[in-house]
């Protein structure tokens, strides 16, 4: 797979500028690559507890479809995954990419739609 760059790193680039220089130079953290963040939040999924009907990922349109028995599952699910999602950010950078967490913007932006039992988290 190709390494694909943040449009920020692209405008570095433009300008003659390295961008892994920008990083460790100034002490600005670096943006987690995309390639880890369905990783991330599978394995946030993972990390609930709460029984899923299905759990389908879906890398063409970037999202995650899961399914519960209840619109109550559902939603203890919801407050389940927010809660887990920073701690399973750190851990996976840490234990899975062998490298120091405080180095990255742990930033994730997720849209989460419902519709009663299920739920679709687009990354």
């Amino acid at each position: 797979m190709q390494n694909q760059k943040m449009i920020h790193e692209q405008e570095f680039e433009n300008y003659g500028i390295d961008p892994k220089k920008v990083y460790e130079k100034s002490g600005v953290a670096k943006s987690l690559p995309p390639d880890w963040i369905p990783e991330i939040v599978n394995q946030c999924i993972n990390s609930t507890k709460i029984p899923r009907i299905h759990h389908n990922l879906n890398k063409q349109e970037r999202s995650f479809v899961l399914g519960f028995e209840s619109q109550e599952f559902c939603d203890k699910f919801y407050k389940e995954f927010n809660s887990n999602l920073f701690k399973i950010t750190n851990e996976f950078i840490k234990n899975i990419k062998k490298q120091k967490p405080e180095d990255y913007n742990r930033i994730i932006v997720l849209e989460v739609t419902t519709n009663g039992q299920q739920l679709i988290i687009r990354y």
